[in-house]
């Protein structure tokens, strides 16, 4: 609660990176400690700043935080998305084939196991047909490395 309260000094003093860095700190912190609703607010807060940055590790690692916390909350449709967006991102080239498997692996369980929540959540994405050809040729990449093994 602390780190969650000084990061308010930073947004206050204007300090945005360094607010967001402090708010996902805090919602790590509130996950750790089963705060669940807690911890979705502060990863919300840090997606929120870095939403239009440069800094795509960052984002990244923010948007996985928080589709990890909705998967844990039963926000299966939110999280969906989240993951979607996340597999096969061309914005940051260091995302590593393990955590894109990671992410392949959470939406075949979405899509698996809460079939009509992950419908939900397929319908608030964009068209798929859309999606573009990079996207599928790393998500083709990430399933052939899967397999092998």
């Amino acid at each position: 609660v602390l780190l969650e309260q000084a990061s308010a000094h930073y947004f206050q003093d204007e300090k945005y990176r360094k607010y967001s860095f402090h708010m996902l700190m805090s919602g790590h912190m509130f996950r750790t400690g089963e705060q669940e609703h807690h911890a979705f607010r502060c990863f919300t807060s840090a997606l929120h700043i870095y939403r239009d940055a440069q800094w795509d590790e960052l984002h990244n690692h923010i948007r996985s935080a928080l589709a990890a916390q909705l998967y844990s909350m039963g926000r299966m449709a939110l999280s969906l998305q989240l993951y979607a967006k996340l597999v096969g991102c061309r914005d940051s080239p260091r995302v590593s084939v393990k955590s894109q498997q990671k992410f392949v692996n959470h939406v075949l369980e979405i899509c698996n196991e809460h079939f009509k929540k992950a419908l939900a959540g397929a319908d608030r994405m964009v068209h798929p047909l859309k999606i573009r050809q990079e996207r599928i040729e790393r998500i083709t990449q990430v399933v052939r490395y899967t397999k092998t093994a």
